[in-house]
């Protein structure tokens, strides 16, 4: 990230927040690999304003409830929800991080995971849309925090629904079966969004 003040962010949060209450569809940009309806976010923790970021998160939800978010949307909001004490909202957000693009976190860990078979979601659940993204980004996570991130993530939860997803991926890759086709990217729809109810049933 180029040498930017504080004052500089903020004035450009502003701004840029200006945009997304009025509904542009053609966002700007704050720097050039910066999709900026998702960083909001991201740039208020970078200033260390956790309460900027959560009421960001929090405006952008009840703006665009439908919006399926970006990678990194969700992981800065978990960051924020962690920081601000929600632990349990934190864990439910990283999960949901997770299948947004299922390299981010095997990366900020230090790893160099191989590429993933089956469908994944185009350009946004790419290995380069993590490795190629701004250092500054995932420069966020302190210590303590990925720490924290790498427990949940090695936990039975994760586990069962990596596994599952990855499944779904395989097979959403060779069934030829309209309506089985449906019932699996209703199932990956699910998973994605949070509802992790038919890993029980």
């Amino acid at each position: 990230m180029e040498k930017i003040s504080t004052q500089e962010i903020i004035d450009r949060i502003s701004q840029l927040e200006q945009s997304v209450e009025k509904g542009h569809n053609a966002w700007p940009k704050v720097f050039p690999e910066d999709d900026i309806r998702y960083n909001i976010g991201a740039l208020y923790l970078k200033i260390n304003d956790t309460e900027g970021a959560i009421n960001h998160f929090l405006c952008f939800e009840a703006l665009y409830p439908q919006d399926n978010g970006e990678p990194f949307h969700f992981m800065a909001w978990t960051i924020a929800l962690y920081r601000n004490g929600d632990l349990k909202e934190a864990e439910y957000m990283f999960l949901k991080t997770m299948l947004q693009n299922e390299y981010l976190f095997p990366i900020l860990f230090g790893q160099n995971p191989e590429l993933l078979d089956g469908w994944h979601r185009m350009t946004l659940g790419e290995k380069d849309y993590i490795s190629k993204a701004p250092k500054w980004i995932l420069d966020l996570w302190e210590k303590e925090e990925i720490n924290w991130a790498m427990e949940i993530y090695q936990g039975e939860l994760c586990n069962k629904i990596r596994e599952r997803y990855a499944t779904i991926k395989l097979f959403m890759k060779i069934e030829r079966d309209i309506n089985k086709l449906g019932e699996l990217l209703l199932e990956s729809s699910k998973l994605e969004k949070g509802d992790y109810s038919s890993l029980f049933h």
